[in-house]
């Protein structure tokens, strides 16, 4: 096994070849479609982490679970990757509390590649059996944590970083928007009194500019970054907290986000499967009578082509005369409208999917090939 030294100061022959693919390859990967982001990660975090040992696990790490998503049936590099996640968590932990302006830029980078390394607690990305566990709340408490990071070095700080694109959800508050027709009900179900209605129609508000984008623009090189950014724009502290808990509002409204995940597969690795195993763990989570809000998002694991995704979530939206009217209602009960305008899909059929493509090298296939210097079992 090849030894990591980056906590004496030194870096291997192999510690090298990662920092090169991680330049070359995972940097360009992990959010694509935008030159001056993509520049971020293959450029200035390398540069970050040379100076930084908890930066540089973060990094080599991140690079070992790229490897390992190329090359599945070898758990080295992924085992290689929690190995270095937990070795930089702690220089990030001492880090934090003795934080020095010097080090603002790496523990900024570093928090955000955590979302990344994040992905790679997922022994199985297409097993919707699960453990009860779901990625998308470790997600959203990193973010969380982004944001108090964010808080304590001050924006002012990010800007000066350079790493500010990484940050900016690129729009304010919105302007009121029709509110797709599902969450609109979901609304309707809460207690206005209820302490976390304020946030869920906040987050409903923010989640609005994300179908309008795709409404105008379909789905183009600067969507996966508003879809990654819409979380460090809501109260994420308090959706974190409500998702532990396993809320159902909260559960819902995150299976809907997740729809949106789906439009960056397969370009983006560490998501690749992700998104169906999240919808499929929250429809088991959820009591039987919220499972008709899971219709579009059970229907949206069916699909793989991003053509279909959009026109589902499109389909969402309501239309100028529903935008009056209160069509979802009669005698103020839930009506049927969602499931007839969406495909009724049962839990079954998205088992048998999800499993399926586990053997499916076709569908879920990464146009880049292993490093071809990358030994087998046994780094």
């Amino acid at each position: 096994m090849v030894s990591c030294n980056v906590s004496t100061g030194t870096l291997t022959s192999f510690d090298l070849e990662l920092l090169r693919w991680f330049a070359s390859d995972t940097g360009a990967t992990v959010i694509t479609g935008r030159p001056d982001v993509c520049a971020i990660f293959q450029v200035a975090l390398p540069a970050i982490a040379v100076e930084h040992d908890f930066m540089m696990n973060t990094l080599l790490g991140t690079a070992c679970l790229h490897i390992s998503h190329l090359m599945p049936h070898d758990r080295g590099y992924a085992n290689r990757a929690l190995e270095l996640r937990t070795r930089a968590l702690g220089g990030m932990q001492r880090a934090l509390a003795n934080l020095k302006a010097d080090d603002h830029k790496a523990v900024l980078a570093t928090a955000i590649l955590f979302t990344v390394l994040s992905s790679g607690e997922i022994s199985d990305p297409f097993d919707p059996e699960g453990n009860g566990q779901l990625w998308i709340t470790t997600y959203l408490g990193l973010i969380a944590g982004i944001r108090h990071t964010v808080r304590t070095v001050g924006w002012e700080v990010v800007k000066s970083t350079g790493l500010e694109p990484l940050f900016i959800a690129d729009f304010n508050r919105p302007p009121p928007l029709p509110t797709p027709k599902p969450l609109k009900e979901l609304l309707k179900r809460m207690d206005p009194q209820d302490p976390f209605y304020e946030p869920m129609e906040e987050m409903i508000d923010y989640l609005n500019p994300l179908f309008n984008y795709l409404r105008i623009n379909g789905v183009d090189s600067y969507l996966n970054l508003r879809i990654l950014t819409w979380t460090p724009s809501i109260r994420v502290d308090e959706l974190y907290e409500e998702m532990k808990q396993k809320r159902p509002e909260a559960l819902v409204l995150i299976a809907y986000y997740l729809m949106f995940f789906k439009l960056m597969e397969p370009n983006i690795w560490w998501l690749i499967g992700i998104p169906d195993r999240e919808i499929v763990s929250i429809s088991k989570m959820l009591p039987e009578d919220w499972r008709l809000f899971m219709a579009a998002p059970l229907q949206c694991v069916l699909l793989t082509e991003r053509k279909e995704i959009k026109s589902l979530l499109l389909s969402l939206l309501p239309t100028i005369e529903e935008s009056f009217e209160d069509p979802m209602h009669v005698d103020g009960e839930l009506h049927g409208s969602i499931l007839e305008e969406i495909d009724a899909v049962t839990l079954e059929d998205c088992f048998a999917t999800v499993k399926g493509r586990r053997a499916s090298s076709a569908l879920y296939g990464h146009p880049y090939h292993a490093p071809p210097w990358a030994p087998g079992v046994g780094i």
